[in-house]
């Protein structure tokens, strides 16, 4: 068995190697690229209604030229489906793939987005990986319909509090 691996290795080194460094390199590109597109999600983002022409939060009535906005349109669904399969990828290399197919999803424009991000930020490791890096960084969470997505992220120190409360609730629904 150990044998094959090692005849595997020998006869394959230069994919071994590449793919090696491409996981490098994305775990890297992520560490950079995810930290910012978390922190520019608007805190309302999952429970605000579609703007309205003229509502931006820019004072801008006018908009661009259709031909600006076809390509930022391409550009960022592109960039998007980047996202998406770099995510793909680190979910099996070392790295945050959900938080990176989830800033994939973001930025492409397609039915039932809104959706699917909520069915990923259902995920609590998501939801509190994404709120306790917003609160760390003095950015007010991100806010979420239902009062199953509305847990505020644990601080330091918070879970041995968190757990009497819990017990107490239990102890009260029992009697």
């Amino acid at each position: 068995m150990w044998a094959a691996i090692e005849q595997f290795i020998i006869g394959h080194q230069p994919l071994i190697l590449a793919v090696s460094i491409a996981s490098g390199v994305l775990f890297l590109t992520s560490l950079i690229l995810i930290p910012f597109a978390v922190l520019r999600i608007p805190e309302d983002y999952f429970i605000r209604t579609k703007q309205q022409p003229g509502e931006s939060g820019g004072g801008r009535t006018r908009r661009p030229p259709m031909a600006w906005r076809a390509m930022w349109l391409v550009l960022r669904n592109i960039l998007g489906v980047l996202f998406l399969i770099l995510g793909g990828l680190l979910l099996v290399l070392p790295g945050p793939g959900w938080l990176t197919i989830l800033v994939g999803i973001a930025l492409i424009e397609f039915p039932l987005k809104h959706k699917l991000e909520m069915k990923i930020l259902s995920l609590p490791v998501v939801r509190n990986a994404v709120n306790s890096y917003r609160v760390k960084k003095n950015k007010p969470p991100i806010l979420f319909p239902g009062p199953a997505l509305q847990k505020k992220p644990q601080r330091h120190g918070d879970t041995e509090r968190h757990r009497e409360e819990k017990n107490k609730r239990k102890k009260k629904n029992l009697e």
